[in-house]
């Protein structure tokens, strides 16, 4: 643009020029104008000069002006391009922290499952029934003349001297004669339930701690009864008699 402003320039002062000398001639001719007066270029190309030289400035500025702008406008998309990316990298972080947070709830939650069936496992594993080779022959609840009130345990046929065994873990409180019971072994495990073993025949073990599945006496027929069998309640916290044959379910032991 330069380049052509100069040429311009040049131009038009040489055409300025060209028409001062042809004015002054024609003049001349004219008798209007005295010939031996000199005629001025300079000032016609003092003005062309002039004007070129203003034509260079607005050009020079208008150009700087766009390049200010284009910087301008360089600066914001690069700008934007970074805002862009930084709310694209938060956005992914967000996932990312939000699928590790589920994974690792997920973990807990299969941590947690697989804590609580181990300990239900080793909490069943501690339980156990109390005779083998049984049938049941009066359950709770049930009613009948050999009883004051309704049946308060759970009966398992066998034979004389088949091995009575602790349900469970715990310590023996009480072992001797209970009336209507017979010859009774009382047992409080860990967990504050108490078992009764009742119309034993025999006691074999009377006091100290027992483990799931120690024999305590054997099966017989003492006190109030018809034949020989255990009568098993359940006590649980020391408190009224429940259903034996829900308690041990509930324990996974099935009667």
């Amino acid at each position: 643009m330069n380049s052509r402003s100069r040429r311009g320039g040049s131009a038009v002062l040489g055409v300025a020029a060209i028409g001062a000398v042809a004015a002054g001639g024609v003049a001349a001719s004219q008798g209007h104008v005295d010939p031996s007066l000199p005629i001025s270029i300079g000032d016609s190309a003092d003005t062309s000069s002039v004007h070129t030289s203003t034509g260079l400035q607005q050009v020079a500025h208008a150009g700087a002006s766009l390049h200010t702008q284009m910087i301008a406008q360089a600066g914001q998309q690069e700008a934007q391009a970074k805002a862009r990316a930084e709310a694209a990298r938060r956005a992914a972080a967000e996932r990312a922290a939000a699928a590790k947070a589920k994974a690792e709830a997920k973990a807990k939650a299969e941590a947690a499952a697989k804590a609580k069936a181990e300990a239900r496992r080793k909490f069943l594993a501690g339980w156990v029934l109390p005779v083998h080779n049984f049938w049941i022959s009066a359950g709770f609840g049930e009613s009948s003349a050999h009883w004051a009130t309704t049946h308060t345990g759970l009966d398992f046929a066998a034979p004389t001297g088949t091995a009575v065994k602790s349900i469970g873990s715990g310590r023996i409180v009480e072992a001797g004669w209970a009336n209507a019971y017979g010859y009774r072994i009382v047992v409080k495990h860990n967990d504050g339930t108490t078992s009764w073993y009742c119309h034993l025949s025999a006691i074999t073990k009377a006091s100290g701690t027992v483990v799931p599945g120690e024999q305590i006496g054997r099966v017989g027929a003492t006190g109030n009864v018809t034949g020989p069998h255990l009568h098993l309640e359940i006590h649980p916290g020391g408190g009224a008699a429940v259903d034996p044959k829900v308690w041990l379910a509930d324990h996974g032991l099935r009667t």
